[in-house]
């Protein structure tokens, strides 16, 4: 409506156009002139495309602005998970220069068997723990024993396998040994099955290699004296343990106690004086301690006497004690 009534004035003023044009024009006339003119331009103006132009430059904008965050966020992103990238790399190149050491014990009366990071079978005996790298890395394999073992190891010309029991080392390739070195004894022994070993001592100075085992032979080193033999043996009674078997041959008892001791984890208390040197002969696959101790009964001048257990301070029950005494 609004529209109509300026068309219609507009009209009207066409033909007084000419008149007021060449007609003295007062302030108030000048106006209403200017307004006219004013008007046309704004009827000459198309609006749609005006909107749509509007519109087109508003979604631009958007556009951008949303393109400016992301790259803003992506940005802040990328940082972090360069960090991240960086820091994982740094890790990987760490632990894979360096070296991380396990250690497995198999309690007493238990055995265990278990496979290195080279492919080498291990058995453990009771009251045993063996150390050992995650990844074998340098000139040689190396672990190291407290206890007994048995060792199956995986053939490697060119990285040597070594176990290190005190200041004993075993050296091998590809063979088969058992390794007793326990650290309440003053003895160690290496016993070789299959293959070749090299039996070194480590010292200040070096390594010193004292012999050099066939199979079937046995290093026995006296840790206190230093002195070392070799000897040919049957191994039968020396890796029965793996089986859960124990062989005495003609065995001198005090060696025989020592070795009930570990497998049953007692303790056997003595007199001084009491003379226990006598040879035992036997061999057992599951029998009880006490069936063990009746048959050297038989076979010897000595008694067993199975003592109360007693508890610690944790009111835990101690190893069990066995008094040995002379028959009447």
């Amino acid at each position: 409506m609004e529209e109509d009534k300026l068309e219609d004035y507009s009209a009207s003023c066409d033909g007084e156009n000419k008149e007021m044009n060449n007609a003295p024009q007062d302030a108030e006339t000048q106006k209403i002139l200017d307004s006219i003119d004013e008007l046309r331009k704004m009827e000459a103006i198309d609006t749609r495309s005006a909107l749509i132009d509007v519109k087109q430059k508003i979604n631009i904008g958007r556009k951008g602005k949303w393109i400016l965050v992301i790259q803003r966020a992506a940005a802040v992103l990328l940082l972090p998970l360069l960090v991240f990238a960086f820091w994982q790399h740094q890790q990987i190149s760490n632990f894979s220069e360096g070296i991380v050491w396990n250690s497995i014990t198999t309690p007493p009366t238990l055995r265990s068997v278990f496979t290195l990071p080279d492919g080498s079978q291990v058995w453990l005996n009771g009251n045993t723990t063996i150390s050992y790298p995650t990844f074998f890395k340098g000139k040689e394999r190396m672990v190291e024993l407290s206890g007994e073992a048995y060792f199956c190891v995986a053939a490697n010309k060119n990285q040597p396998f070594v176990v290190k029991a005190g200041n004993v080392l075993v050296e091998a390739v590809g063979t088969e040994f058992n390794c007793m070195a326990y650290s309440d004894d003053n003895k160690n022994e290496t016993l070789l099955t299959e293959g070749k070993v090299n039996i070194l001592l480590e010292k200040e100075n070096g390594r010193k290699q004292i012999a050099t085992l066939s199979p079937n032979e046995m290093v026995s080193y006296d840790c206190s004296k230093q002195q070392f033999m070799v000897s040919k043996v049957d191994p039968a009674k020396y890796i029965a343990w793996k089986t859960g078997q124990i062989i005495f041959k003609n065995d001198a008892l005090p060696e025989v106690l020592q070795r009930l001791e570990r497998w049953y984890n007692v303790d056997f208390e003595y007199d001084s004086t009491l003379k226990i040197d006598y040879a035992f002969t036997g061999s057992f696959d599951g029998e009880e301690l006490t069936q063990i101790l009746n048959y050297i009964e038989l076979t010897t001048p000595i008694s067993f006497t199975v003592l109360k257990s007693e508890k610690d301070k944790k009111e835990m029950y101690k190893k069990i004690k066995i008094e040995i005494k002379a028959k009447l």
